[in-house]
């Protein structure tokens, strides 16, 4: 028994199933002589006690280190390995050798799978093993269709034809012949088993780069994968006459090893690839030596042209540097012109100093451009007496240079810029940078750093900011040792909070320096009321002191414009703000009065002075009606109002109420330009509403409970809160289109769940069918994106 194990492999089985062993025994006796036909050592019999299953039966196998061919193919597949040409060759003439090997002896196999394929560990010798599954076989995924229609009629030869040409094709591409469902690769059988039904193959041609390289496969594969029965060899005999196999075969039944055989093969082509080159060489060696004796000439003349071009090369990039310089020394004239004017720029002599500024400062480049504008900019934000005489220049240099026939910049693929005629961009609608535009940029820029003015992260500024050494000063404080310390320095202490103070002040002079001249670039029409809008809300809704500071800044500096303005307070009482600036203790009340005077869902009654929240006893001294701003912070609203649904217990008391979430609409959202119907709100609801119900991992719709006569979703809990306000055509036809751009910009356009979402839609009356036929048809709805996804799936 011990002798047995070392040289193969030990199987067990229940003496009941010995009759599924009768074809092992026909192998045994009539093909394990073949060098390619797993060897069967020996059965083994033995009584065991009735407990342990009674008696076993044990059969012992030749060994076959390298697994299966099922083994080797997905091995192969997942190291993305190819098979070779010459492997084919040899892994189907072995299997070749082996069938005819067995139909010669009239054994069929009828069960030819790659698992029932064994390798070697040099992974190309290949023995065909478990004979035992030839009788009774059932069909399987390499059976013929005659087999899987007509699964217990006589078998023939035929059958085994059809499974060598399936699992040749699988050594070529590594992948079944009939496991492509519309493109896609499928592993299940029941896909793979129609497919084979319904004559759906994958030819080579179609999944492999290079399938010309085996053509003659794929007349042979064509062959033994015939439909019907009687167009396929009569047996595998007939395969041995194929051009592809008969070489291999003859050196294999001759004794000779599979890797010997493909290393022949290989030094064959080898030794042929070297003749040809040989002829080849020959040929070129005489036409070199006869190019040779010209191209010395020919050499010398072009190494004089080299030469020259070097020279020229030199003087270009001389050229080049000087062009620099003149460049540099042209841009810091500019800049020197523009401070000088700056430095001596007062309210008497403004318009004389700035007709001398737009004449003299006339940038060629974006560089010289963004140069000036930092001038200007650094001078409006430090000086503050400054800010309004820089804000007026600017808007005259603007319409100076806004011109059809002036310049300006449009940046590159590669991050220049080139310069552009502003009549050729409009025309071409391209973006253009100028004046403005660099302008307005740097105050965002700066803005930004006010919103993250208390930060500790160090990448949100930039290196060597002011910003970014305060961070690196306060660290150093920290670092000290405690006063109680024996290391701790006073005088260190002393210089670090002297230093820390100073860049702290100098940060505070420039953000408040920029929202005063973001208020007074506002004032003289450069920036638009709905930037200022933004900038109020963001400062509103900041609960930093610096952003109540630069607010109170703000407001006093635009007040007067904003009188006239729409949606605006009827009085902006510039003293109520620049009180609130000075009183530094009541900042809270302050902060509360000015969301109040902001926030869209409040309307304010009587006097809207700060002064009045000071001292409640003072005397009211406006009765006037004050409206607020109305800037609706829709991020905010959607927030709460998801938080809202979220904190929902949809059960059976809660289902129809929803007074919770109407009051919060009705309090956040106001009647007026931005009123519930605007399409900011319908966006708005329909993003909250989506997010509830849908889990973004799957994108699919959440189902709250699924019984046999009710599914109920977090879609369909949300229906009074739909109807409520998706309530006329208008609203509707918007609700489709927020839907659209939802599928497109979160959920991929999945076709699941945009029927699911339609469906829900119809079911609860929300969309009618034709209010979704008729929008389909708009031309707006056709040039939508997703236009054909949303249009297939609700077909």
């Amino acid at each position: 028994m011990t002798e047995s194990l070392k040289e193969g492999r030990y199987y067990g089985f229940n003496v009941s199933a010995l009759q599924k062993l009768e074809g092992e025994s026909l192998a045994r006796d009539n093909a394990s002589e073949h060098q390619n036909i797993v060897r069967l050592i020996d059965f083994l019999d033995r009584q065991i006690p009735k407990w342990a299953f009674g008696s076993m039966c044990f059969i012992i196998l030749e060994y076959c280190d390298g697994g299966s061919l099922k083994d080797w193919i997905f091995r192969r597949a997942i190291a993305e390995r190819k098979t070779t040409f010459d492997e084919a060759k040899i892994l189907g003439a072995q299997i070749v050798s082996a069938l005819s090997f067995c139909h010669e002896k009239n054994l069929n196999y009828l069960n030819l799978a790659p698992f029932n394929i064994f390798i070697y560990a040099d992974d190309i010798t290949l023995k065909i093993g478990n004979f035992g599954s030839s009788k009774n076989q059932k069909y399987s995924c390499c059976s013929p269709p005659e087999m899987i229609e007509e699964e217990n009629k006589s078998k023939c030869p035929r059958h085994d034809v059809w499974s060598f040409g399936v699992i040749l094709q699988e050594i070529i591409s590594l992948e079944h012949p009939f496991a492509r469902v519309n493109g896609l690769l499928s592993k299940i059988n029941v896909e793979i088993i129609l497919n084979i039904k319904n004559g759906c193959r994958s030819k080579l041609s179609k999944i492999l780069p290079d399938s010309e390289n085996f053509g003659d496969f794929e007349k042979v594969i064509e062959k033994c994968l015939a439909p019907k029965k009687n167009d396929r060899p009569e047996n595998i005999i007939f395969l041995r006459e194929e051009e592809l196999f008969c070489d291999f075969l003859v050196e294999l039944e001759n004794g000779e090893q599979p890797k010997d055989v493909l290393s022949n093969e290989i030094i064959r082509k080898l030794e042929n690839d070297v003749k040809i080159s040989k002829e080849e060489n020959k040929k070129i060696s005489k036409r070199f030596d006869l190019k040779l004796q010209t191209s010395v000439k020919d050499l010398e003349e072009k190494n004089m042209k080299i030469q020259l071009l070097e020279k020229k090369i030199a003087k270009l990039e001389q050229k080049i540097q000087l062009q620099e310089k003149n460049s540099e020394m042209i841009t810091d004239d500019l800049v020197q012109s523009a401070e000088a004017i700056l430095n001596t720029i007062t309210s008497r002599n403004e318009a004389e100093l700035t007709r001398q500024f737009i004449r003299d400062i006339k940038p060629d480049t974006f560089d010289q451009l963004e140069k000036i504008v930092g001038v200007v900019f650094t001078k409006a934000i430090n000086e503050e007496h400054s800010t309004k005489i820089c804000a007026k220049l600017s808007k005259n240099f603007h319409e100076n240079w806004d011109k059809d026939d002036k310049t300006a910049f449009v940046r590159k693929d590669d991050g220049t810029y080139e310069t552009i005629i502003r009549r050729v961009a409009r025309d071409r609608k391209i973006k253009a940078m100028g004046f403005r535009e660099v302008l307005l940029s740097k105050a965002q820029e700066q803005f930004n750093k006010l919103m993250v003015f208390n930060s500790k992260d160090k990448k949100k500024f930039a290196e060597g900011s002011l910003e970014r050494r305060r961070l690196d000063v306060e660290e150093k404080i920290n670092a000290l040792p405690a006063p109680t310390d024996k290391e701790f320095n006073k005088g260190t202490k002393m210089e670090l909070d002297n230093e820390y103070d100073e860049l702290n002040t100098k940060i505070k002079i420039r953000v408040l320096g920029n929202v005063k001249f973001v208020g007074e670039i506002y004032m003289e029409g450069l920036l638009s009321l709905n930037i200022i809008k933004i900038c109020c809300a963001q400062l509103v809704y900041s609960d930093s002191e610096i952003a109540l500071e630069s607010l109170c800044k703000l407001i006093p500096t635009i007040g007067k414009r904003l009188q006239t303005g729409p949606q605006v307070p009827g009085r902006a009482n510039q003293a109520q703000f620049a009180q609130a600036e000075q009183d530094k203790k009541k900042g809270r009340v302050v902060t509360q009065l000015l969301r109040n005077w902001e926030q869209p869902a409040t309307v304010m009654k009587g006097p809207a002075k700060i002064g009045d929240l000071h001292d409640q006893d003072q005397t009211k001294a406006d009765e006037e009606m004050v409206r607020p701003v109305v800037v609706v912070p829709w991020t905010m609203v959607e927030s709460q109002l998801l938080s809202s649904l979220e904190g929902h217990s949809f059960g059976e008391a809660e289902m129809e109420d929803f007074t919770q979430e109407f009051d919060l609409v009705k309090r956040l959202v106001p009647k007026g330009s931005d009123e519930r119907g605007h399409p900011n709100f319908i966006k708005m609801l329909v993003n909250a509403v989506m997010s509830f119900s849908v889990d973004s991992h799957t994108n699919q719709i959440i189902v709250r409970s699924d019984e046999a006569d009710v599914r109920d979703t977090n879609f369909s809990d949300c229906e009074l809160l739909m109807r409520k306000y998706i309530n006329n055509d208008d609203a509707r036809t918007e609700v489709l289109f927020v839907f659209a751009e939802i599928f497109r910009n979160k959920h991929e356009n999945n076709a699941t769940l945009i029927k699911e979402v339609f469906s829900e839609l119809y079911e609860l009356s929300i969309i009618e069918i034709a209010t979704f036929q008729k929008w389909i048809k708009t031309r707006k709805a056709e040039k939508l994106e997703n236009f054909h996804d949303i249009s297939a799936a609700t077909k």
